[in-house]
């Protein structure tokens, strides 16, 4: 349950030049990783990424899961309402703890990620005690939720869903990342009924954090589309 940079035709993957599904990721310098927060170009598209929320303050719970909790967060300076994941991290391995520093800088990639089928990410700040991403907030929660609640999709609302699907997904192809967990409960609705992709590279690496916390966790239940 990640995204993933692909190479332009011709080109050749190594080091921090990619984001990688490798099991080698554990590996990779400070440098390397750094150097992941300039990969992204969102070619045809020259939007101003979001800042990252530095006066806020946190909201109602929204929802928990393996990963932590979410919350709403009500953004002081713009007025506005996010989503705010928090990931405890407190007495992490060495190992681990690079982990969360290159997750962190893949967010901040995913901050230029900008079209209206996706899920836009604001950003992550990192604490002595937790990892707080900043994302879109998505009223309508997840299509899992919907089908779950209120039954079967009809036709109708299934051809739209499959469109807007593919639309997200040929803005991302086009900029060369490839998503590789799409599912109902990575799929969420606006007020309008309208559907966004979420879940950008954050899963895979979100279980390697967690794993040493909950080394006997097993199977992982999630409780909000937002985790």
């Amino acid at each position: 349950s990640y995204l993933v940079k692909r190479p332009a035709a011709g080109s050749s993957v190594s080091g921090g030049s990619a984001i990688s599904s490798s099991s080698n990721s554990s590996n990779t310098s400070s440098s390397s990783s750094e150097s992941l927060c300039t990969q992204c170009s969102c070619s045809g598209h020259h939007y101003k990424s979001p800042q990252t929320p530095s006066n806020w303050k946190l909201g109602r719970q929204l929802g928990h899961g393996a990963f932590g909790k979410v919350f709403l967060c009500y953004d002081v300076d713009t007025g506005s309402e996010l989503a705010i994941k928090q990931i405890p991290i407190r007495g992490l391995s060495l190992e681990t703890s690079r982990e969360v520093k290159i997750l962190e800088c893949e967010i901040n990639i995913y901050k230029q990620l900008t079209h209206e089928r996706i899920v836009r990410y604001h950003g992550a700040v990192r604490t002595e005690d937790c990892l707080q991403i900043f994302m879109e907030y998505m009223t309508g929660g997840s299509v899992r939720e919907q089908i779950l609640n209120y039954g079967a999709l009809t036709e109708q609302l299934t051809k739209k869903y499959t469109r807007q699907i593919l639309e997200g997904l040929i803005y991302l192809h086009t900029n060369r990342f490839i998503h590789r967990d799409i599912k109902c409960a990575n799929i969420l609705r606006d007020i309008s009924g309208n559907i966004k992709l979420a879940d950008f590279g954050t899963s895979r690496r979100l279980i390697a954090i967690t794993n040493q916390n909950q080394p006997d966790s097993g199977t992982i239940e999630l409780d909000l589309a937002h985790i």
